[in-house]
C-alpha cells in the first residue's frame, strides 16, 4: 500500500508480480472480500484493507519485538527461574551461589518458594516449578515419574550436639575414655530440639530406623534459638555446623547424612535455567550426578 502499485512493491520485495498477485488473491478469498481497488493509476486499499493494513503493521511490530526478546533470553539479557523447594532447602543450595548469579546476569530474576512437598510436587506437575529441591529421606523421591527428573544429590553430615554439661556430654567423654562410644539406646527418652523445617522427617526417619524414641521438646527454624536453647540445656539438636562450646556426641556405628535432591520439571528449560544450574554444579564440584 506504501508503494502505491503493484509494479513498485515488487521492486522493494524482491519478488515476481505473479506471486505477489497470487499471495493478494489468497489474502482476498480468505477474508471474502477485496483489500485492494485497481485503478488506472494504481491500487489504493478498501475500506476493509486499511483496516487489514493498520492491524498488520502491528502484527509486525509484535513479531519484531517478540524476536528481540526471545533473543535476550537466548543470550542471557533477560529471563525467569522458578526455583520451589522445602523449607530449609534454599539456606544449603541455593544462597551460596545467589550473589555470583546475581552479579552476572542482573537481567535474570529469580524466584524463590518455600513449600511443603505435596505443593512442590503440584507445581512441577502444572510446568510452575523450573528446579525444585527435596529432602529425601534415604529413599529415592517417590512420585516423580512423568512429573521431574532426578539431577544429582547434595550430601551433608548433621550432627547430634549437646552442651558440655549435659549428662549424655558427661557419659560420652567417660565412654571415650575406654575408646568406647555412645550406643542408640542412650539416646531414648531425651529431649530433642526439632528443626521445623524438612529435615524434621528427614531426622525422624533416620532415629525411628536406629529405634531412637526421643521426646521433642521444641520444634524452630531459627538455628540461633535452637543453639541457645542447647546452650541451656533444653535437649539435644542436629546441626550441619558445630559452633564453639558444644559437644559432638558420635554414635557408635552410626552417622546422619542427610541428602538435598535438586530435580528438574521435564519440559523443556529457558537458557537461564540452565545456566543457573551450571552454578549449582560449579558451586558442588564433587557432588555425584545422575
Amino acid at each position: 500500500m506504501d508503494e502505491g502499485s503493484l509494479s513498485a512493491a515488487v521492486k522493494k520485495l524482491h519478488i515476481s508480480q505473479p506471486a505477489l498477485s497470487l499471495q493478494l488473491k489468497k489474502l482476498e478469498e480468505k477474508l471474502g472480500c477485496e483489500v485492494l481497488e485497481r485503478t488506472a493509476r494504481g491500487v489504493r486499499p478498501t475500506a476493509i484493507g486499511k483496516l487489514v493494513y493498520e492491524m498488520s503493521l502491528d502484527i509486525l511490530a509484535r513479531a519484531n519485538k517478540l524476536q528481540v526478546l526471545v533473543q535476550k533470553h537466548l543470550e542471557l539479557g533477560e529471563g525467569r527461574i522458578d526455583c520451589h523447594g522445602e523449607v530449609g532447602t534454599f539456606e544449603k543450595i541455593i544462597l551460596p551461589i545467589m550473589k555470583d548469579f546475581s552479579f552476572s546476569y542482573p537481567k535474570i530474576d529469580v524466584f524463590l518458594k518455600e513449600e511443603s512437598r505435596e505443593a512442590i510436587l503440584n507445581n512441577l506437575e502444572k510446568g510452575k516449578a523450573d528446579i525444585a529441591i527435596f529432602i529425601d529421606d534415604d529413599q529415592s523421591i517417590r512420585n516423580l515419574n512423568g512429573i521431574s527428573e532426578k539431577i544429582f544429590t547434595v550430601s551433608q553430615t548433621l550432627y547430634l550436639i549437646a552442651s558440655p554439661n549435659h549428662s549424655l556430654s558427661r557419659l560420652a567423654r567417660a565412654l571415650e575414655k575406654v575408646n568406647k562410644k555412645l550406643l542408640p539406646f542412650h539416646l531414648n527418652g531425651f529431649p530433642l530440639i526439632m528443626w521445623a523445617d524438612g529435615k524434621r522427617n528427614f531426622i525422624l526417619k533416620s532415629l525411628e530406623k536406629k529405634s531412637i524414641t526421643p521426646t521433642i521438646v521444641s520444634e524452630v527454624i531459627s538455628e540461633e534459638v535452637m543453639l541457645s536453647l542447647v546452650a541451656q540445656e533444653q535437649g539435644l539438636a542436629f546441626v550441619e555446623k558445630v559452633p564453639p562450646q558444644m559437644e559432638v556426641l558420635s554414635i557408635e556405628e552410626w552417622s546422619l547424612e542427610c541428602q538435598y535432591t535438586i530435580t528438574l520439571t521435564q519440559r523443556i528449560l529457558a537458557p537461564a535455567a540452565h545456566k543457573f544450574l551450571s552454578y549449582i554444579y560449579a558451586h558442588y564440584g564433587s557432588v555425584y550426578v545422575e
